[in-house]
């Protein structure tokens, strides 16, 4: 999510860089501000009926794309990274960035939820923050982040068994069989009343499908399709077709879930790890991904803004509450809300990106100095101190050179004197010595 794609065509002269890679990290974003639409505007407890419900819960499932396309962006641009020193400290950035992100929220929720923390946990404080660190509860939308954590540490050892495969055939069996035993698994099942049903695969991993995002992406990143038109519309046409059908599916469910109320149903693909969920996220990878462009400041514009995309996503709680409220007092019913989503969607998204804009920025020039200015005065003064201290150490070096010969001299002198050496031989080895 954070490397950069390893030998890019320089924009220079002419040349197309690749900017897919930047969109999909934008496209994500826009995706993750459209979900939480259907969260804050009561769809999930609106009943659906033969009137409305089959638009929602459409536009639903296209948005629910958004974490699988980060999950598979991490590991197209990662699928490299080796175990190194280096590698670990790539991590500091995502911390610091979340700890920002962090703080913008726990105070936002200080001032507009004063009563928030008063039940649980006695009210607002210092240890209460930064419990919420650690615990990923003051950034509303950091679990995320734990998750991103957990990747990351893993990253290496992953490209080492990726990686280490002989052949493209073996890494299409080591991927095939990480998508079924952590996708396919918790949402293929034969049969038609849930009472009977068969789970045609163990599912004991379903919650390490992130590992299969993972290798989606590093498998394409190795193996990247041809650039053409007739691809491109396959893949259009693969993502239509599983997007048609979990929105044909969760809409004969919702009209069955009489026990409910009959609110929105999805039974074995409510999940970002179901298989219709990660064909339709690699397929709209596939069809992003590689987009190239020789336009100079649309390259900076777009890379810019996709840095920003983690911080963007992170504050956009703040602007869901504030929104979404007002939103919601405008438009009383659900079917209003969502016959007018085109109204808060892009308010939360460029509010969000806007304050991720300038936190991006500040890190950007704070990294900038540490790296061209401290860094380099450091070495510089470590250089110069190190120098000094030789120089010190070459002069010393006569000195106790000297001291020495004069302690072997006296020895001498003494075994002289008692005896043990003639003149001859104490003259010959003081000579030696001397010299």
């Amino acid at each position: 999510m954070e490397a950069k794609i390893a030998k890019p065509p320089v924009a220079a002269g002419g040349k197309p860089r690749f900017i897919g890679i930047d969109l999909v990290k934008i496209l994500a974003c826009i995706l993750v501000v459209c979900v939480h639409f259907f969260l804050y505007s009561g769809f999930y407890s609106e009943p659906i009926t033969k009137d409305f419900g089959q638009g929602p819960i459409f536009f639903r499932w296209a948005a629910y794309c958004c974490v699988p396309l980060f999950m598979i962006t991490t590991g197209y641009l990662m699928k490299n990274k080796t175990l190194s020193k280096k590698y670990y400290l790539g991590i500091l950035r995502v911390l610091i960035i979340y700890v920002i992100c962090s703080i913008i929220c726990y105070c936002f929720d200080m001032h507009h939820w004063p009563m928030k923390y008063d039940y649980q946990f006695g009210g607002y404080s210092i240890w209460i923050f930064i419990r919420g660190i650690f615990m990923f509860h003051d950034a509303q939308y950091a679990w995320y982040v734990e998750y991103y954590i957990c990747m990351f540490l893993i990253i290496p050892f992953v490209n080492a068994a990726f990686n280490g495969l002989q052949n493209k055939k073996q890494k299409q069996i080591m991927l095939i069989t990480t998508i079924v035993i952590t996708i396919v698994s918790q949402s293929f099942f034969v049969g038609f009343k849930d009472a009977t049903q068969i789970r045609l695969f163990p599912g004991y991993f379903t919650r390490c499908y992130p590992i299969a995002y993972y290798l989606i992406g590093a498998y394409i990143r190795e193996f990247p399709p041809k650039r053409t038109l007739m691809n491109k519309l396959y893949f259009i046409m693969m993502y239509g077709i599983g997007l048609a059908w979990v929105s044909t599916t969760t809409y004969q469910q919702s009209m069955l879930n009489e026990e409910n109320n009959f609110v929105m149903l999805s039974k074995h693909y409510n999940d970002y790890g179901s298989w219709p969920v990660a064909l339709c996220s690699t397929m709209l990878f596939l069809v992003v991904f590689d987009i190239q462009s020789k336009n100079k400041t649309l390259i900076t514009v777009v890379k810019f803004i996709s840095e920003a995309t983690f911080a963007c996503y992170l504050v956009s709680y703040v602007f869901d509450s504030i929104y979404y409220a007002k939103f919601s007092i405008k438009y009383l019913t659900v079917a209003e809300r969502c016959s007018h989503a085109y109204e808060v969607i892009p308010k939360v998204f460029f509010s969000a990106m806007g304050v991720a804009l300038c936190i991006q920025a500040v890190y950007s020039i704070c990294d900038w100095i540490i790296r061209k200015k401290i860094v380099p005065a450091v070495k510089t003064a470590s250089t110069e101190e190190a120098a000094a201290l030789d120089a010190v150490v070459e002069e010393a070096a006569p000195i106790e050179q000297n001291d020495a010969i004069d302690d072997e001299i006296a020895k001498l002198k003494n075994l002289f004197d008692e005896g043990v050496l003639t003149e001859e031989e104490y003259k010959q080895q003081v000579e030696r010595m001397t010299k």
